[in-house]
């Protein structure tokens, strides 16, 4: 592991490698909008990959303390607002803490 800056604490430590799709999103969505094998395109590098890219942006006690609370957080909030899209014009109340 790269010895670098947290980019939520930014600490020096090493960082954890993380999937792109937090976890609790990955398995609220379905398989309509979040395919396996899908291809995601990494406009960085100007390039196709086949799976999903791997980012190491953050250290291993926020991956699991502070982040990981957001994540679950993220999840309850997909179930309360965000599990239907809704339709044009509709009117959505939106609200977070």
């Amino acid at each position: 592991m790269a010895e670098s800056r947290c980019a939520y604490c930014a600490s020096p430590r090493s960082l954890t490698v993380e999937p792109l799709w937090p976890s609790e999103l990955r398995s609220r969505l379905t398989s309509d909008v979040l395919r396996e094998n899908d291809p995601y395109w990494l406009a960085r590098r100007r390039k196709v990959l086949a799976d999903e890219p791997p980012i190491r942006d953050v250290c291993e006690p926020c991956s699991q303390g502070a982040l990981s609370q957001l994540d679950a957080y993220l999840g309850r909030l997909y179930d309360r607002t965000l599990f239907q899209l809704p339709g044009r014009y509709q009117k959505l109340e939106f609200e977070y803490d």
